[in-house]
């Protein structure tokens, strides 16, 4: 009984402390998303969208020395082997420059083995988070499957170099969803939103898959994960919460 009672007001003691250091994020966060007015939220709509169509086909291109082949149909059926040193232009993730990259690797399905550095040179980033062209290296040394930083599992893509150069081609099924599941919250924040919280006082959740869209970065911005916590919870903090 003692042990029941001693875990249980530790516990609450957890889950107090950590409202208390996350309401003020979240206060900031909803404030900000709450400054957001009718435009403003049709043109986020618009540029979500926009970036999830990109996120779905990705190619690069490269200068080097090396011998590398891979073809996957997701990265429980993939095989490949090689080796590959030189210069690359194209996309990670939300970004578009030139990096330099060295990557061995080889293998079939779960047991692909990849070895890769990467240094970025110069570039953009589309999104309100720190960028790979940020001057932030990147690198890992693992099994593929238990990574998703270089492609999604369930991507299908070819990637040849031979001798001084090759190309490389990704298809994410899971952005395509993301990006079909977007095109839900332009005609949503048009003319759902107007009514569904001008009349109602109520808050529509956006569609986001791959949870990469702009209300997405602004929470992680603000170390917020998926489960928010609202500041009505803690006596004398905020105003109830309505979405």
């Amino acid at each position: 009984m003692k042990t029941r009672v001693l875990f249980s007001t530790t516990l609450l003691g957890i889950l107090a402390l950590t409202g208390c250091m996350s309401a003020p994020k979240y206060g900031d966060y909803r404030q900000e998303v709450d400054s957001w007015g009718y435009g403003k939220k049709v043109g986020i709509a618009f540029r979500d969208a926009g970036l999830d169509l990109l996120d779905i086909v990705s190619l690069e291109g490269g200068t080097g020395e090396g011998f590398l082949v891979n073809a996957r149909l997701t990265k429980i059926a993939q095989a490949g082997a090689g080796y590959f040193d030189g210069l690359k232009c194209g996309n990670k993730g939300r970004c578009r420059g030139f990096w330099r990259e060295k990557v061995a690797e080889g293998g079939l399905s779960v047991f692909y083995y990849k070895k890769i550095m990467t240094d970025p040179m110069w570039g953009a980033s589309y999104s309100k988070e720190k960028g790979f062209f940020n001057h932030e290296r990147y690198n890992y040394d693992d099994w593929t499957l238990l990574h998703n930083d270089d492609e999604h599992w369930g991507d299908v893509g070819v990637d040849i170099y031979a001798l001084f150069g090759g190309v490389g081609f990704n298809f994410s099924p899971k952005e395509t969803v993301d990006f079909v599941g977007s095109l839900i919250n332009i005609p949503a924040a048009i003319i759902i939103d107007p009514i569904w919280e001008g009349l109602l006082g109520l808050k529509r959740a956006d569609v986001d898959f791959a949870d990469d869209d702009w209300r997405a970065e602004l929470r992680r911005l603000y170390d917020l994960g998926y489960i928010n916590q609202p500041p009505d919870i803690i006596p004398g903090v905020g105003e109830p919460r309505r979405d």
